[in-house]
């Protein structure tokens, strides 16, 4: 029968049948619950009718009436374009092209599955009226159950008496159940209100309304909330995402927490040039009571930014990296959530702005950089502003020629002691008039590169030189000028059978740094490099305060052992030697034998290792052995294991010497993660510093996912600085005098609530989250 056609249905909305109409729906979907994305794939069969204007009717009876209405009795099926209806009995009035049904309908569209006891359809203004009904949304794989839904298909939606969910049983899941649902088909988005969440058929919180989107795109809507408790107590979050534009974005954050007060984070995202981010993150807390309780005169509001972006216009570049906080312990007190600022542990932030300019042979730069201490006792240290680099390579013949100067100015208002800027007592509380001034360094290396048979051979020579104007008189500096040389030779051996590859690699490096005085000069920037940064090169400091003198060869073997592209096994081992004491350090020669026990002939042997033996298993090592003293500098261990339910790993960290006050450091990490089940997984993690006996951190969670839900429980214990009465005025002579009067240990734990409604709010990534800052990663 060629007819016009009668039928013209598009609509985007999700809603559920009521309890006794759930088979409905789900009978005309693909279970899948083996997965944990969704419950439900749709695959419509759209009947054979592709032409607008042609439907086919099929029916156990039909009738057609004097006022042109065609009645249908008994299995109807009307196959019109890009859909299918099928109902018990349904009447078609081909004047107002106007399809009623009852009997239990079914409309099959490609954006969507209807089922309802009865329903009518407007072809003309595209609108429709359904009953006790439910329908499928496959862009988000939800079902809407509802006592009545009415409006147009291509604008607003009306629905009374609505249940949402995504889970074949919402017992099993989640429900959200509301009044009345408003579905707006152009921009994809609705509002559910007066409505109650349901976890495994329990009441847990009520909201007068609540925004979400109907379509797979990215769209407006609210996050997975978080819950947390602690010393603070209750700590909720309710994040809301909203897209500004096809490049923009903004995640706003309400927050309370019992003991403190209530504030937002805020997050906005840009993207532009096609590969760069412009990104703001906010915390902040209008009045914390718990602050305010501890520092009387502190009883304004707290806040921590961060700005981060980068640029490139053909060959200009330029980066921001801009962070700032109220005072040094806010994101101690209140760590973020849903921002990126920085850590509970972290011991700054940085203030820097960058800006590069290349041409053919030349690189020039200009910077800022300075920093925010968070540590209260110390202070924010330099600003080097500005900071002038410029860059000159050319190769003439077979040699390249480069040269370097930069010039930076540094400022500070008030400076702590640290490594190479210490009397001998100690390292200083406050220098209320710390050195000031500029420095210039410039460099000139000429570089050859050789390869005679299998001996690759690499030589350089060159000057440094470095100069200070400072501002105060009564400092008498030295500018040096001083020649280095380096020599590399390496070759390489191979032996290929049975599907694997041996690689043999000896190297020889030999250097030599002359020697200036450098002892009164200022050191605004520069540290000693550990052990295993310096065996094949002439740096021995980082920044440029120093030039290093040194004399000396460095033997290296290299092994490893490739099968099916795999590198199974790697052994390095290296052996630096010095032909003479060196002169230059941060400290004063005396100090520095007095303070490390380590002479100036000091030879370091370095060896790492790793082995491969399967591709789920890992073993990496390393270490630093001080051959005169016998004592080892540093070392390293990272152990990775993952089977068929889970993986684990172990890592271990030392040196004798590191951080700012060159203190020992002996550090350990432990992770496991393993599927209890198909749908629950336990992880747990452990932090430790052995060099002071202490557990710093520990975690154990649980995550449950199904098909439509996901829920974390996370317990986390820390071990954390507690600044007492650092706004005193009194001042201190040392800084392990201050650190003994005003840092404590605190211990802070959290237990931590979030879940994720699959189909209605973001994706659930939290857990694999804990884990990104680990040294396992590195």
């Amino acid at each position: 029968m060629n007819k016009k056609n009668y039928i013209c249905i598009v609509c985007i909305g999700f809603f559920v049948l009521p309890e006794a109409l759930y088979a409905g729906v789900r009978d005309h979907l693909i279970e899948d619950t083996s997965n944990n994305l969704s419950c439900y794939s749709y695959k419509p069969y759209l009947g054979k009718i592709s032409n607008t204007k042609d439907f086919d009717i099929n029916s156990t009876e039909f009738e057609l009436t004097k006022s042109n209405k065609l009645i249908l009795n008994g299995d109807v099926v009307l196959d019109f374009n890009e859909g299918l209806l099928k109902a018990g009995s349904a009447i078609i009035d081909r004047d107002k092209n106007i399809i009623e049904y009852t009997n239990d309908g079914y409309i099959t569209l490609s954006n969507g599955l209807f089922s309802s006891k009865s329903g009518l359809f407007d072809q003309a203004n595209k609108a429709l009226f359904l009953t006790n009904g439910e329908m499928f949304i496959p862009d988000r794989n939800l079902i809407i159950s509802f006592d009545e839904l009415s409006g147009g298909v291509e604008n607003d939606m009306n629905i009374a008496g609505a249940s949402i969910t995504s889970c074949g049983d919402p017992s099993e899941g989640w429900s959200l159940e509301a009044k009345s649902l408003n579905i707006d088909n152009v921009s994809k988005r609705g509002l559910a209100k007066n409505l109650t969440l349901k976890l495994f058929d329990k009441n847990v919180l009520y909201l007068p309304w609540i925004p979400f989107s109907i379509s797979s795109e990215r769209t407006s809507g609210f996050l997975e909330p978080s819950l947390s408790y602690s010393s603070d107590g209750l700590d909720a979050t309710i994040p809301y995402y909203r897209v500004l534009s096809s490049t923009s974005d903004l995640t706003i954050a309400p927050r309370i927490i019992a003991s403190r007060g209530t504030g937002l984070e805020l997050n906005i995202r840009k993207a532009h040039n096609k590969k760069f981010l412009r990104n703001l993150d906010l915390t902040y807390l209008s009045k914390d009571k718990e602050f305010s309780r501890e520092f009387e005169e502190k009883k304004g509001s707290r806040w921590a930014y961060s700005l981060g972006d980068s640029f490139q216009y053909k060959n200009y570049f330029g980066y921001l990296d801009w962070s700032k906080s109220s005072d040094q312990m806010v994101l101690r007190d209140i760590p973020g959530e849903n921002i990126s600022i920085g850590s509970q542990r972290s011991e700054n932030l940085a203030q820097t702005l960058f800006f590069k300019a290349s041409y053919s042979n030349l690189d020039i730069s200009l910077k800022h950089e300075g920093y925010q201490s968070l540590n209260p006792i110390l202070t924010n240290g330099y600003k080097k502003s500005p900071e002038v680099d410029i860059n000159y390579q050319k190769n003439i013949n077979q040699f390249n020629v480069s040269y370097r100067m930069n010039y930076a100015k540094f400022d500070a208002d008030l400076i702590h002691g640290y490594f190479g800027y210490k009397t001998m007592g100690g390292y200083v509380y406050r220098n209320d008039n710390p050195i000031e001034g500029s420095r210039i360094y410039s460099s000139l290396n000429i570089e050859n590169k050789k390869i005679y048979k299998n001996l690759k051979i690499s030589s350089e020579l060159g000057f440094k030189n470095i100069s200070y104007d400072i501002k105060s008189s009564m400092m008498d500096v030295n500018d040096v000028t001083v020649p280095n040389a380096l020599v590399k030779l390496s070759s390489s051996f191979f032996n290929s059978s049975n599907g694997s590859v041996k690689i043999i690699e000896p190297k020889l490096v030999l250097g030599y740094v002359g020697y200036e005085d450098q002892i009164n000069n200022p050191i605004f920037d520069s540290d000693e490099l550990s052990p295993n940064n310096q065996l094949f090169n002439n740096h021995r400091f980082s920044g440029l305060d120093r030039i290093g003198d040194q004399k000396f060869y460095t033997f290296g073997l290299s092994y490893q052992k490739i099968v099916s592209g795999m590198k199974k096994v790697k052994i390095d081992i290296s052996k630096k030697i010095y032909l003479e004491d060196r002169k230059v350090w941060l400290n004063p020669m005396t100090e520095m034998t007095m303070t490390t026990g380590m002479t100036m002939h000091a030879e370091p042997i370095v060896a790492m290792a790793s082995f491969m033996p399967k591709k789920n298993s890992m073993i990496m090592m390393y270490g630093g052995l001080d051959e005169e003293t016998d004592s080892m500098m540093l070392g390293g261990l990272n152990l990775k294991k993952s089977f068929a339910k889970g993986s684990l790993g172990y890592s271990r960290r030392y040196r004798r010497m590191a951080g700012s006050f060159n203190i020992e450091m002996d550090y350990s990490e432990a992770f496991a993660a393993y599927k209890i089940t198909q749908n629950i997984d336990l992880l747990a993690k452990l932090k430790r510093d052995h060099a002071t006996d202490i557990n710093i951190e520990s975690l154990v969670g649980l995550k449950y996912q199904n098909c439509c839900i996901g829920v974390q429980l996370t317990i986390s214990d820390k071990e954390l600085s507690k600044y007492i009465g650092f706004d005193s005025n009194e001042n201190y002579q040392y800084l392990d005098n201050a650190w003994n009067n005003i840092i404590d240990i605190e211990n802070k734990s959290r237990i931590n609530l979030s879940f994720e409604l699959k189909g209605f709010n973001s994706s659930f990534d939290k857990m694999s989250r804990l884990f990104n800052n680990s040294l396992l990663n590195y």
